[in-house]
């Protein structure tokens, strides 16, 4: 997501995967990584231009999606992390789709006020 760096500073959501590191999940987890880096760099970049854009990472963290729905339908002999993502959707801790929209809705709103 991007925005003029002249516009008010907003929060930054980092993706839980960007910093760490799970097993099965290499893929995942360095292409997480590499998005950030990817964003900090732009960022750098685009700082001092006259019409330079800030990049904003967005992560909500886990979400209740069909890949969440695959990866709880998995054993921990098929998928390392299964369990925990069986006991995450169990305790609650995943966010719903609809949420998440209208977070980043929120988030865009607010930007572009």
């Amino acid at each position: 997501m991007l925005r003029r760096q002249n516009e008010e500073e907003d929060g930054f959501y980092l993706f839980g995967a960007t910093f760490t590191a799970l097993p099965d999940e290499s893929i995942y987890c360095s292409s997480k990584s590499g998005i950030n880096m990817f964003a900090q760099c732009v960022g750098l970049e685009q700082k001092n231009r006259e019409y330079g854009f800030e990049v904003i990472s967005i992560g909500p963290g886990m979400v209740d999606t069909s890949m969440q729905q695959a990866v709880r339908s998995k054993s921990s002999d098929e998928y390392a992390m299964a369990d925990f993502f069986k006991q995450a959707f169990e305790d609650g801790r995943l966010q719903k789709p609809d949420n998440v929209a209208e977070k980043i809705y929120t988030i865009l709103e607010n930007i572009y006020e």
